[in-house]
């Protein structure tokens, strides 16, 4: 036979357990979002920094018809930019290689250097078709 006393604790026990059950669902809830917002940053300044890097990217290597972008990072602790790029030189020949960028130097700090004859050092002063990590297009 349930008591009165027991009946009074079970009520509270079952009415504190839905209040912190709906207060972890409404944080996990927030918490995820703020996330998905955060990413979505971090990819708005990515692609940012992918546009930046073009003019650099042509001051380093001579012959580029068209780059595309595959990927892009960022590293907090060195500050630098990482991109995954697709070049293609005049001759129509393509080499898949990775750089990276700082915005404080605005230049090409590192690059992988993938095939020779593709990625010759030099300055390209024709237009370029650049296609970005989210698919948008531009002739610089």
């Amino acid at each position: 036979m349930i008591t009165k006393i027991e009946k009074v604790f079970t009520k509270k026990w079952v009415r504190w357990s839905l209040i912190i059950a709906v207060i972890l669902m409404v944080s996990v809830y927030r918490g995820g979002k703020y996330m998905a917002v955060k990413a979505e940053e971090q990819q708005v300044e990515n692609l940012k920094f992918e546009h930046k890097s073009i003019l650099p990217m042509k001051k380093t290597f001579s012959g580029i018809k068209e780059l595309n972008i595959k990927s892009s990072s960022y590293d907090q602790m060195t500050g630098f930019y990482s991109f995954v790029v697709v070049m293609i030189n005049q001759n129509s020949q393509s080499v898949k290689f990775d750089y990276s960028y700082s915005e404080n130097d605005s230049t090409i700090g590192y690059y992988s250097i993938n095939n020779e004859e593709v990625q010759k050092e030099g300055v390209t002063t024709s237009k370029v078709m650049v296609t970005y990590s989210d698919g948008e297009k531009e002739v610089i």
